[in-house]
Formats: structure tokens, C-alpha cells, sequence
């Protein structure tokens, strides 16, 4: 153990000496040729760092206490134990239980790994895509988008997304920030248990997205239905994808969604326009189009292979105030997000703006504050919504906002 540490220690040191990406990755796959057996140990520490496995522990240096568990011979064995509810308290007798365990020389080394205070400027892009990791779409018509290929349309749905996996014998289903649920509730007796599928969780017509998102953190029946819209662990173009959904049984509670209609790119916007039309008419969110030639990639990168078009409102809201970026992220030490406010004399709305800032407002304006407190700004979202502790009141907040402009040539908030 104490060689792995020292291994690491060194890495640490080589990836602090440099700010290029470039190089930072060049000593990664240095350290992986050079040390194989240490890839998972690496593998989990930079898990740690980027916020999958919050652990958190006060570190005392104990004299005299060194290692002694025959138990924990990789850092992986240390810090999947330190995971454990019994060594996670801050009480003094607790943290020296603790110490014991481990040891001071490799406790020393943990703490800032799992504090989070360790800075290496990686991130979670060094992480490998988990299988149950969704695709992401970009939006449709942003410059370069737009394959010369075939698009297949379907609606967009206002649920929660789920990967249905089955495990020995049992569907588990993974939500888009990998919790897992159970849910014994949806019949998936049509559904081929060798695929994994990706789809949403609805709820019955007319029930808000909140309350259906509720529903799913409790214990009980959701009460809804899984909608099946694609196959995720295969290498198949999108058009023998759907070929295998087509094919799919379903049940009372389990559905595939439908095609609307196929559209070829230089018809893209004509037939998007006139579906999302038609959609938002009868009380739907938007439309996904799906490249015909498309591959399923999963992961934090938005898609060009899946697109989405969906009606968004804006508003002129006040900024009131500003948050930093998560510890451990790019924007650590600047601007995370603007917090803006607009009331309309019947509603209150108050939002956390984190999208739409760039890399130069998010460094200027945390230097200097005065630069956009107190100004308006064009936001634009897709929903004015409320959640459990504000139903029934005036108080309102945004869905998916984000910055559009800065409106120097306004003092008035608004909304349209």
C-alpha cells in the first residue's frame, strides 16, 4: 500500500506542475502503462475527486498507528469501506476508530481525496462511460447539427428518464444520474431482458412532471407508465434499433414510442416546425429527431446524432445575486450561476441561472460583482413551476433556465 501511495503522490505532483490538458492526459496514460495494477485505484480516485462517492472525514494524525488490515490491500479497498455509514462521523472517538483502521500514513493520504480538496484540474472526462449512462441531444438547428441522413420523429416527453436494465432476472431501473429504482410495478414481459433500454417514466394524463418525480421517490406505485423510446447497449445504427422496438410486445403499462413521421435533412425544418405545431396543441412538450445513421453514445457530451426542438418562453428578470461553481469543477473559484428575480404582481419568481454564461462573464463578474448585480438579463426556459414546499403559494421558479443576453437597454423586469 505504501508503494501505490508514493506512485500516486508523484502522479499528483506532475499533474499540479501543469495547466495543459494535454499534458495532464499524457502523464495519466504514462502512469497506467507503467503501473497496470494501479488503473482501478486510479479509476476511483478520480471518481472521489469529482463528486461520485461523497464520503467526507476530519483527519487526525494518531502517533503510532500504522496499518494493519490484511483486508485493505488497494486504495479502492479503502475507500469502498470508508463508504460505510460506521466511518463516516465527525465524532472524535469515531475518527480515531477510523484511523486505526486505515492507518495514519494512508489516512494522510486519503483526506484530501476524499474532502475534495485535492486540485489536479481533471475531471469527470477521465471517467469511462457507464453502460447506463443515456444519450444527451443537442438542440435542433444549431449550427453543424444537421446530418445528410434521414431523421425519424417522435415526441418529446415531459417524464423522468429511466434505463431499464435486467439483472439475474430482475428489471432495475436506472435513473439519468444512476439511482437505481425498483419498480415491480411496469410489466416488461414483451421486452427482450438482453437489451437495455432507454425511456421515460410518465405519469397519468395531465399529471405534472413534479408530482410523477414525487411519486418516484416514495416507496409506493407511480401509478405510470415506462415509455420505451430506444436500445442502448448495441453498436446498431438508430433505423435497426427501431426495427427491434417495432418488435416489442409491450404491456397495459410498458410502451414503445411511436414514429411520427421521417423526414430527410434538407426537409428537417419544414416537417420540425410542423410537428412541434402539432404537438404543443395537444398539451406536448416538444419533438426528438433521431438520425437515421446514428450510433447510441452515452455519456455528459450532448449528441449530434439526437436532436431536440422544443417551444421555450424568455423573460427580463433582475440579478440579484451570484453563486460560485462546485468545488472540484472548471468554474470553482468564479461565477457558477446569476440568481435573478422578477415579479409580475401575481407571481414571484426567483431562478438559479447556470447556462448561457461565458467563460469570461462567469471570471469578470466574480471579480467584480457590480458588473451584473442589479441589471437585467434576457432569460429563456421552458416552464414556470413550482415544487412541494411552494405549492399553493406565489412563489415560483424556472425550468431549464438560461442566460440569453445581458439588457443593458432595459430597467424593467417582464415576462412574455
Amino acid at each position: 500500500m505504501f508503494k501505490r501511495c508514493e506512485a500516486f503522490q508523484q502522479l499528483f505532483e506532475e499533474l499540479q506542475e501543469t495547466n495543459s490538458r494535454l499534458t495532464k492526459n499524457t502523464c495519466i496514460e504514462v502512469f497506467k502503462k507503467r503501473y497496470p495494477d494501479y488503473v482501478d485505484d486510479l479509476q476511483i480516485i478520480i471518481e472521489t475527486l469529482t463528486g461520485k462517492h461523497k464520503i467526507g472525514w476530519t483527519f487526525t494524525a494518531y502517533p503510532n498507528v500504522t496499518l494493519n488490515n490484511p483486508h485493505l490491500n488497494t486504495i479502492r479497498d479503502a475507500i469502498e469501506t470508508l463508504k460505510e455509514q460506521q466511518y463516516c462521523s465527525l465524532a472524535e472517538d469515531q475518527i480515531k476508530v477510523t484511523e486505526c483502521f486505515i492507518g495514519s500514513s494512508l489516512g494522510q493520504f486519503l483526506e484530501p481525496i476524499l474532502n475534495r480538496t485535492l486540485k489536479l484540474g481533471i475531471g469527470s472526462s477521465l471517467i469511462p462511460v457507464d453502460p447506463t449512462s443515456p444519450m444527451l441531444a443537442k438542440t435542433l438547428f444549431k449550427t453543424g447539427n444537421v446530418y445528410n441522413d434521414i431523421y425519424y420523429i417522435t415526441e418529446k416527453l415531459d417524464g423522468n428518464r429511466a434505463i431499464a436494465v435486467n439483472e439475474d432476472g430482475k428489471w432495475l431501473w436506472y435513473s439519468r444520474n444512476g439511482k437505481v429504482r425498483t419498480r415491480d410495478e411496469f410489466d416488461m414481459s414483451g421486452c427482450d431482458p438482453d437489451w437495455i433500454y432507454d425511456g421515460e417514466i410518465i405519469g397519468k394524463e395531465g399529471e405534472s412532471f413534479q408530482s410523477i418525480s414525487g411519486k418516484l421517490n416514495s416507496l409506493g406505485e407511480c401509478g405510470g407508465r415506462y415509455m420505451i423510446f430506444d436500445i442502448m447497449n448495441t453498436d446498431l445504427p438508430y433505423v435497426e434499433r427501431r426495427n427491434i422496438l417495432n418488435l416489442l410486445k409491450g404491456s397495459h403499462n410498458v410502451q414503445v414510442i411511436p414514429v411520427l413521421d421521417t423526414t430527410p435533412n434538407n426537409f428537417i425544418e419544414e416537417k420540425a416546425n410542423y410537428w412541434l405545431d402539432k404537438i404543443r396543441k395537444q398539451g406536448g412538450e416538444g419533438i426528438m429527431l433521431n438520425s437515421g445513421q446514428g450510433k447510441y453514445q452515452g455519456g455528459k457530451t450532448r449528441r449530434d446524432a439526437i436532436l431536440k426542438y422544443k417551444e421555450a418562453y424568455d423573460a427580463d428578470m433582475k440579478v440579484v445575486d451570484m453563486y460560485e461553481g462546485k468545488a472540484g469543477t472548471k468554474y470553482q473559484g468564479q461565477c457558477g450561476g446569476i440568481i435573478c428575480e422578477l415579479d409580475t404582481g401575481e407571481e414571484f419568481i426567483r431562478a438559479e441561472v447556470g447556462g448561457g454564461l461565458s467563460d469570461d462573464q462567469r471570471l469578470c463578474w466574480w471579480l467584480d460583482k457590480t458588473l451584473i448585480v442589479g441589471k437585467i438579463v434576457q432569460v429563456r426556459f421552458n416552464e414556470v413551476t413550482q415544487n412541494a414546499q411552494t405549492r399553493g403559494t406565489n412563489q415560483f421558479s424556472l425550468r431549464f433556465p438560461r442566460l440569453i443576453a445581458v439588457r443593458e437597454d432595459k430597467t424593467e423586469t417582464n415576462i412574455y
